[in-house]
């Protein structure tokens, strides 16, 4: 089902549509009731999901949506952030996608329903840090994408979860100008990633990497 350029999109829209499985929302204002339904699909574009405030998702947008399994949000221009507990349903999603939201600069902390997550990508938003429980026990995931944003800096605690199956972590084109020193020394920086494949720091603003940053690698 798609649902697009409807300026008050009634919460009882798809009360009665109890198969849907894929649902792209596009250029909308207000929010369907999604509880219940068996999505496992689910676009939102250029998504106000509070009619007349663009700028804040309240309640629990993500609410009774346990089937799903890959969630975008792209285009939505002057959001700055989710509520915190946006992802606590989402116990079958595999793949995250956030992309040209660039008012956006912060993302719920708590990603721990998402334990079957394979696949992030967030992309030209204005996060300046990546959130501390981002990678916390994350088994399957595989390929991270977080390109073009505003991050700032990594600490040698970001990564402190090991992350068996990841075979790409890509943070090029943000504004990352150092490592910081957490609670491990800089050698562990990258331990949590021993099986990396492929990591990607090019076109940040770093000028200097502490000796021993790449041994966990």
């Amino acid at each position: 089902v798609e649902v697009r350029n409807v300026m008050g999109v009634p919460g009882d829209l798809l009360r009665q549509a109890r198969g849907i499985t894929h649902l792209e929302l596009r250029n909308n204002t207000g929010w369907p009731d999604l509880a219940g339904l068996p999505l496992q699909k689910l676009r939102l574009e250029a998504v106000q999901v509070n009619a007349g405030d663009p700028t804040t998702w309240d309640g629990d947008p993500f609410s009774g949506l346990q089937d799903l399994k890959e969630l975008s949000v792209s285009e939505c221009g002057g959001l700055t952030r989710f509520p915190a507990d946006a992802f606590r349903e989402l116990t079958s999603l595999m793949e995250l996608y956030i992309s040209k939201c660039p008012d956006l600069v912060a993302l719920p902390d708590d990603w721990s329903a998402m334990r079957d997550l394979e696949i992030v990508v967030i992309l030209e938003t204005g996060l300046t840090a990546l959130g501390p429980g981002w990678f916390k026990n994350k088994p399957q995931l595989r390929f991270v994408h977080i390109r073009k944003n505003r991050i700032t800096s990594i600490s040698s605690d970001t990564f402190v979860h090991d992350l068996p199956k990841i075979e790409v972590m890509d943070l090029e084109e943000n504004q990352i100008g150092r490592i910081e020193r957490g609670s491990r020394p800089f050698r562990d920086t990258f331990k949590g990633l021993g099986h990396l494949g492929l990591l990607k720091l090019g076109y940040n603003r770093i000028t200097h990497l502490p000796p021993g940053v790449f041994d966990g690698l």
